[in-house]
């Protein structure tokens, strides 16, 4: 799991050097937000879910909100 942009408080105190810097990075999102650590927690109880992802191995899943896609257009 490839978490992104997740509201944490090392993330918090990431933002405290900039004014801008939390509405820049939700700008950037294509979602339009921040990830919250249940999105991630949310993947990870997917992939753990034997019944849902028993068809699934050896892949790389970004919780990302699009980010890791839009950089692949840029």
């Amino acid at each position: 799991v490839l978490p992104g942009a997740t509201d944490t408080p090392a993330l918090r105190a990431g933002f405290s050097r900039k004014a801008d810097a939390e509405q820049t990075l939700v700008d950037r999102t294509p979602l339009k937000r921040i990830g919250h650590p249940r999105d991630v927690a949310q993947a990870i109880a997917f992939l753990i879910d034997q019944e849902r992802s028993a068809f699934i191995t050896g892949q790389d899943f970004a919780v990302d909100g699009g980010a890791l896609a839009r950089l692949s257009t840029e």
